[in-house]
């Protein structure tokens, strides 16, 4: 029998996973008191590496979404920003005036974003393609069909479903209460989507 005391502490004052002895056997009937060998513990994992940061005017409450160049589009309060995802540098930005809440990138590059309205962005530019009025903000993220045809939700309580080109309205299908779900489409077109009226809908996305 033998006893080991240590001071279980890591550089960052955290809790320690992992646990290593230096001696891998120790010696039966030594005196009491006998050093045995060392005892480390770590907390393992350490601390994720910075490769930079970009220092935005608010709160960053969108999630950013990539494209296969590397560009990162990220959106801070009324701002949609496109940034170097290797440098952090901006490349360019967008001014919706309003709150943004969600964004999505279709197959030719085109941002959508979610606003008091929605918006189509040259994902290259950042020029706008069109705009299209909703009745109230759309917190939910837009969802783009096989063919192009952008699906979203909104504070008044409908679903649209746009064209990805011209931002013409194709439908619109009026739920219970306020849509805050991100709709979902399915392999043969069906859109899904939850409401605040405790339901959820399959609707034909033609």
């Amino acid at each position: 029998v033998f006893e080991i005391k240590a001071k279980l502490e890591t550089a960052e004052k955290k809790k320690p996973t992992d646990f290593t002895l230096s001696n891998a056997t120790v010696e039966e009937n030594k005196p009491v008191g006998t050093v045995v060998g060392s005892f480390s513990a770590t907390s393992g994992g350490g601390r994720a590496k910075i490769k930079w940061e970009f220092e935005s005017i608010g709160a960053n409450n969108v999630s950013p979404a990539i494209v296969q160049d590397g560009t990162v589009y990220v959106g801070s309060l009324v701002k949609l920003c496109a940034l170097d995802g290797a440098t952090g540098i901006k490349i360019w930005d967008f001014e919706t005036g309003h709150v943004l809440h969600s964004s999505a990138i279709g197959s030719d590059g085109t941002v959508y974003i979610g606003s008091n309205k929605v918006y189509a962005l040259d994902g290259k530019t950042g020029k706008k393609k069109w705009e299209f009025v909703t009745g109230s903000d759309v917190y939910t993220s837009p969802a783009i069909g096989s063919d192009g045809t952008v699906y979203v939700g909104s504070h008044d309580k409908k679903v649209y479903a746009l064209d990805g080109k011209t931002g013409s309205k194709k439908w619109e299908f009026v739920t219970g209460k306020l849509v805050v779900s991100s709709p979902a489409i399915g392999s043969d077109g069906t859109v899904y989507v939850g409401s605040s009226d405790k339901k959820v809908y399959a609707l034909d996305g033609k």
